[in-house]
């Protein structure tokens, strides 16, 4: 394992690098070693925090939250997702948080992030799903 983060560590691009820390962190967890996981993520994160990727950084922050069942990793998962305007991101922060918590995520929460996103289509966008409705699949 020390061989394989060594040789992540010297990968050119830091985008390479945070890709092959989540695979590692991924792999780890599936493999019941949540300590090592635990610790890749917080690298991963914090990495991402220092190259200004605050996706990556809030999928980290998420990821760790969940792993760990850490309320103030959720926090700060939610607080970046805000920031960045992600609300996917944000409405799974605050469901980690409420369920960290043993409280509800709040009423009309799911409601709030649908809106958001559909401000996001463009409307011919949704138009064109609208009338592809119920003819089949879709041309990919």
């Amino acid at each position: 394992m020390v061989d394989l983060i060594a040789r992540i560590e010297r990968l050119k691009t830091p985008v390479l690098e945070l890709e092959a820390r989540g695979v590692v962190c991924e792999a780890l967890a599936l493999s019941g070693k949540t300590g090592q996981a635990a610790e890749q993520l917080q690298t991963l994160a914090d990495r991402a925090s220092a190259i200004g990727l605050a996706p990556a950084e809030a999928d980290a922050r998420l990821l760790l939250a969940r792993l760990t069942k850490d309320e103030a990793q959720a926090r700060s998962a939610q607080s970046l997702a805000g920031k960045i305007g992600a609300p996917l991101r944000l409405a799974r922060a605050a469901r980690l948080r409420a369920d960290l918590s043993g409280q509800s995520p709040g009423p009309g929460a799911g409601e709030q992030v649908k809106a958001q996103l559909l401000e996001r289509v463009p409307p011919e966008s949704i138009e064109s799903a609208r009338a592809a409705w119920g003819q089949g699949p879709l041309p990919i």
